[in-house]
Protein backbone atom coordinates (compact mmCIF):
# COMPACT_ATOMS: atom_id res chain seq x y z
CA UNK A 1 0.00 0.00 0.00
CA UNK A 2 1.39 3.37 -0.98
CA UNK A 3 2.37 5.74 1.75
CA UNK A 4 2.50 8.65 -0.68
CA UNK A 5 -0.52 10.92 -0.72
CA UNK A 6 -1.19 13.73 -3.16
CA UNK A 7 -1.17 16.31 -0.34
CA UNK A 8 1.29 17.02 2.45
CA UNK A 9 -1.15 18.58 4.94
CA UNK A 10 -4.89 18.83 5.29
CA UNK A 11 -7.44 20.29 7.65
CA UNK A 12 -9.90 17.48 6.92
CA UNK A 13 -10.14 14.18 5.07
CA UNK A 14 -13.37 12.61 3.82
CA UNK A 15 -13.64 8.91 3.02
CA UNK A 16 -17.02 7.76 1.70
CA UNK A 17 -18.16 4.15 1.27
CA UNK A 18 -14.65 2.75 1.21
CA UNK A 19 -13.49 0.87 4.29
CA UNK A 20 -16.10 -1.87 3.94
CA UNK A 21 -15.01 -2.69 0.38
CA UNK A 22 -11.30 -2.89 1.14
CA UNK A 23 -9.20 -5.13 3.38
CA UNK A 24 -8.69 -4.02 7.00
CA UNK A 25 -5.12 -3.13 6.00
CA UNK A 26 -6.52 -0.31 3.86
CA UNK A 27 -8.37 1.10 6.87
CA UNK A 28 -5.14 0.99 8.87
CA UNK A 29 -3.36 2.72 5.99
CA UNK A 30 -6.03 5.41 5.90
CA UNK A 31 -5.68 6.02 9.63
CA UNK A 32 -1.89 6.21 9.60
CA UNK A 33 -1.94 8.43 6.51
CA UNK A 34 -4.50 10.71 8.16
CA UNK A 35 -2.34 10.87 11.26
CA UNK A 36 0.59 11.93 9.11
CA UNK A 37 -1.08 14.68 7.08
CA UNK A 38 -3.87 16.06 9.26
CA UNK A 39 -3.01 19.29 10.98
CA UNK A 40 -3.59 19.55 14.72
CA UNK A 41 -7.33 19.56 15.28
CA UNK A 42 -7.97 18.12 11.80
CA UNK A 43 -10.96 15.91 11.09
CA UNK A 44 -11.16 12.49 9.47
CA UNK A 45 -14.75 11.91 8.34
CA UNK A 46 -15.72 8.35 7.46
CA UNK A 47 -19.11 7.69 5.90
CA UNK A 48 -20.58 4.29 5.19
CA UNK A 49 -22.39 1.37 6.79
CA UNK A 50 -21.20 0.18 10.18
CA UNK A 51 -22.10 -2.41 12.75
CA UNK A 52 -22.72 -1.17 16.27
CA UNK A 53 -21.77 -3.59 19.04
CA UNK A 54 -21.51 -6.35 16.46
CA UNK A 55 -24.98 -5.78 15.06
CA UNK A 56 -26.03 -4.29 11.77
CA UNK A 57 -28.10 -1.14 11.89
CA UNK A 58 -30.37 -2.30 9.06
CA UNK A 59 -31.33 -5.59 7.43
CA UNK A 60 -30.08 -4.26 4.10
CA UNK A 61 -26.63 -3.68 5.63
CA UNK A 62 -26.56 -7.25 6.92
CA UNK A 63 -27.41 -8.57 3.46
CA UNK A 64 -24.84 -6.25 1.88
CA UNK A 65 -22.21 -7.45 4.36
CA UNK A 66 -22.93 -11.09 3.52
CA UNK A 67 -22.65 -10.35 -0.19
CA UNK A 68 -19.39 -8.40 0.27
CA UNK A 69 -17.84 -11.34 2.11
CA UNK A 70 -18.73 -13.68 -0.79
CA UNK A 71 -16.82 -11.34 -3.10
CA UNK A 72 -13.75 -11.10 -0.87
CA UNK A 73 -13.29 -12.56 2.61
CA UNK A 74 -11.31 -9.44 3.66
CA UNK A 75 -14.22 -7.11 2.90
CA UNK A 76 -17.21 -6.43 5.11
CA UNK A 77 -19.16 -3.90 7.09
CA UNK A 78 -16.86 -2.91 9.97
CA UNK A 79 -17.83 -2.52 13.58
CA UNK A 80 -17.75 1.15 14.53
CA UNK A 81 -15.95 0.34 17.82
CA UNK A 82 -13.05 -1.30 15.95
CA UNK A 83 -12.69 1.61 13.56
CA UNK A 84 -12.89 4.12 16.40
CA UNK A 85 -10.36 2.18 18.49
CA UNK A 86 -7.95 2.21 15.58
CA UNK A 87 -8.37 5.95 15.12
CA UNK A 88 -7.92 6.68 18.82
CA UNK A 89 -4.87 4.51 19.23
CA UNK A 90 -2.76 6.06 16.53
CA UNK A 91 0.95 5.67 17.09
CA UNK A 92 1.58 9.36 17.80
CA UNK A 93 -0.79 9.06 20.75
CA UNK A 94 -0.13 5.53 21.90
CA UNK A 95 3.65 5.33 21.46
CA UNK A 96 4.50 8.13 23.92
CA UNK A 97 2.14 6.76 26.55
CA UNK A 98 3.54 3.25 26.10
CA UNK A 99 7.03 4.71 26.46
CA UNK A 100 6.21 6.13 29.90
CA UNK A 101 5.97 2.63 31.39
CA UNK A 102 8.98 1.08 33.05
CA UNK A 103 7.27 -2.07 34.28
CA UNK A 104 4.06 -4.05 33.86
CA UNK A 105 4.86 -5.15 30.32
CA UNK A 106 3.32 -8.55 31.06
CA UNK A 107 -0.15 -7.06 31.64
CA UNK A 108 -2.81 -7.56 28.98
CA UNK A 109 -3.21 -3.84 28.28
CA UNK A 110 0.48 -3.26 27.62
CA UNK A 111 0.76 -6.45 25.57
CA UNK A 112 -2.14 -5.28 23.41
CA UNK A 113 -0.65 -1.79 23.09
CA UNK A 114 2.72 -3.23 22.01
CA UNK A 115 1.07 -5.56 19.50
CA UNK A 116 -0.94 -2.69 18.01
CA UNK A 117 2.13 -0.47 17.71
CA UNK A 118 4.00 -3.28 15.97
CA UNK A 119 1.08 -4.01 13.66
CA UNK A 120 0.70 -0.37 12.68
CA UNK A 121 4.43 -0.05 12.09
CA UNK A 122 4.43 -3.04 9.71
Amino acid sequence: MSEQWPVQQADALVCINTIHITPWEACKGLMTGAERILRSGGVLYLYGPYQIDGRHTAQSNEEFDAWLRTQNAQWGVRDLAEVTALAILLPRLLAPVYGWFTEGFDTLDLKEAKALLEELAA
